[in-house]
């Protein structure tokens, strides 16, 4: 699809506010920009967050359920809507497409909602998208005009944020001298099948034995997770999250937690979070100190390196596959 002029546009020349000065990269801002969408649009489905490449082609930068790189071959989208928010430079809410004459009796998600985002000309640069394809009724026009004032600063941000530039070519080396040529080895012997053959068959045969003993008495590693305490839980879901393991740091939550906590929600909250380098710094100094170890519930304190700040409490819980965070009283926002 490509990018035209929007007859109209938003024309700010405010500052950004405070919570945008933390992105350093564009790629933070469009990762900030999907879990807006998600997050603060609390029933939205799919969010796509859609920028000009330059050559006035729209790429997807970022995305929930679906993926971004490949938003312009995802016909369930509502191709209406976007298309009227690139020509016009309007902001669009659709509260139940069944019922709304930009579908022109044609099928769509039944809730949308669509924002554009402009250049400093006023020139419309791309989209914020998300929508519901089963529920109606999921946005209002309060979550209308919320986005479109996130969109005011997205934008200003992202003109203030340099473009990724690629990595500059390799200088080619200059040729070194000829060498003379080198003498040509002696043929190698020809392999021996048979010995080969009686080799992988005791490989197979050696992997089937260890997948069958897995199978039924289980793996090590598991039986070490079983037995771990609840310091060693803490410490491996703080190792994951500073890894960006974090549908591994998932794992580690309480069945409760989890319940309350789509793995989606939970990766793009700690995303934000970790994005915001004074919390991953304060994460990754904090020392995981056990202060109590019951039969089924247990407690960690993260301890700070500076003396004036309070001591993260985190509470685990003893479940089938081991200790699992079940609260946490400092650190990331879940």
């Amino acid at each position: 699809m490509l990018l035209r002029r929007g007859e109209a546009g938003f024309r700010v020349t405010r500052k950004t506010s405070k919570s945008f000065d933390k992105f350093e990269t564009r790629e933070q801002l469009y990762a900030y920009a999907r879990a807006y969408l998600t997050r603060s649009l609390k029933r939205t489905e799919r969010a796509l967050v859609v920028l000009d490449a330059g050559d006035r082609k729209l790429v997807g930068k970022s995305a929930s359920g679906l993926e971004a790189r490949w938003w312009d071959r995802e016909e369930s989208l509502a191709r209406p809507v976007i298309q009227h928010v690139i020509e016009k430079g309007e902001a669009r809410l659709v509260v139940d497409s069944r019922k709304d004459p930009i579908f022109a009796g044609g099928k769509g998600p039944l809730s949308v909602l669509c924002v554009p985002v402009t250049g400093g000309s006023g020139r419309v640069i791309g989209f914020l998208y998300a929508d519901n394809k089963l529920n109606e009724g999921t946005f209002n026009q309060l979550d209308l005009d919320l986005t479109k004032k996130f969109a005011q600063e997205f934008s200003l941000k992202l003109q203030e944020l340099p473009e990724t530039q690629p990595p500059e070519p390799e200088q080619t080396p200059e040729a070194p001298p000829e060498k003379p040529p080198e003498p040509v080895p002696a043929p190698q012997q020809p392999v021996d099948l048979s010995r080969a053959l009686v080799t992988a068959m005791v490989l197979v045969a050696v992997i089937l034995v260890v997948a069958i003993s897995l199978l039924f008495f289980g793996s090590p590693a598991g039986q070490e997770v079983e037995n771990a305490t609840p310091a060693d839980a803490a410490k491996g879901f703080v190792a994951m999250s500073l890894e960006r393991n974090l549908e591994g740091a998932y794992s580690l939550l309480s069945d409760g937690m989890r319940k309350n906590r789509p793995r989606e929600k939970f990766e793009l909250a700690m995303e934000e979070w970790l994005m915001i380098k004074e919390n991953e710094a304060e994460l990754r100094s904090r020392k995981v100190v056990l202060v109590r170890s019951g039969p089924s519930s247990g407690t960690v304190y993260l301890e700070p390196s500076a003396k004036n700040k309070p001591s993260w409490e985190w509470i685990l819980v003893r479940e089938k596959g081991g200790w699992r965070l079940d609260h946490l009283t400092g650190g990331p926002k879940l």
